[in-house]
């Protein structure tokens, strides 16, 4: 079953440089790896109220969630991509991750 997943990331005014340094390391891990990695849309807004133009939206396809799961474990195992994680811990407001199935 196909899943959409999409990640919205809530950075802290005055971190979004931070924050796109920490995903240009992370995808350089991956791609270093050479894991399977879907196809991911990113998305950031261009007018809204607020402090909510630090926001980073992702979204892509997954073929299923145990693909997800291998993914995140991977990550979690790999000492280097642990290093770059914890680096979010001090630029982002709050992380939400949301699944969907897909309807044709």
């Amino acid at each position: 079953m196909k899943i959409m997943l999409r990640e919205i990331l809530k950075v802290l005014p005055g971190k979004m440089a931070e924050a796109e340094e920490v995903l240009k390391m992370e995808r350089a891990i991956r791609e270093r790896r050479g894991g399977p990695r879907p196809v991911v849309t990113r998305y950031r807004p261009f007018a809204r109220e607020g402090d909510r133009m630090h926001t980073v939206v992702f979204q892509g396809e997954l073929d299923s969630l145990a693909a997800f799961e291998a993914a995140v474990e991977r990550s979690w195992t790999d000492p280097e991509m642990q290093a770059v994680m914890a680096k979010w811990e001090a630029i982002l407001e709050s992380f939400i991750i949301e699944f969907y199935t897909v309807v044709d």
